[in-house]
């Protein structure tokens, strides 16, 4: 087998660093990347959300904890808690859209890029 056929992965979770600063004091916390397990969660979850017409095209049917569903999966306080609904849906949209994008492009659900290599 050539090199060129090896698939070689680091499988330690990817972890990414995160700062929220409110009213000058800043808090500390880490995304984590899902297993596949939890990442088959989140999907079997947003389906529940989608609903399809009769030409088999589908669409959101409810926009509601789309993305505090996968912040909360992915992101720790220090203690290693894990964050709450209510927290993430406190945090500006911003703020959200941005950990949001980013917990996509380390679970690999980022599907808005073109992944086949072709420009």
């Amino acid at each position: 087998m050539a090199d060129k056929d090896k698939l070689s992965f680091n499988i330690e979770l990817e972890e990414i660093d995160v700062e929220l600063t409110e009213e000058g004091v800043t808090t500390k916390y880490v995304l984590r990347e899902l297993k596949g397990s939890g990442r088959d969660k989140y999907l079997n979850n947003l389906a529940k959300k989608m609903k399809v017409d009769v030409h088999g095209n589908s669409s959101v049917r409810d926009f509601t904890g789309l993305q505090s569903g996968l912040i909360c999966r992915c992101m720790f306080e220090a203690n290693g808690e894990s964050v709450t609904d209510e927290f993430v849906q406190g945090l500006p949209s911003r703020v959200q859209a941005s950990l949001f994008a980013a917990i996509q492009k380390m679970n690999a659900l980022d599907v808005d890029e073109d992944k086949s290599g072709n420009d």
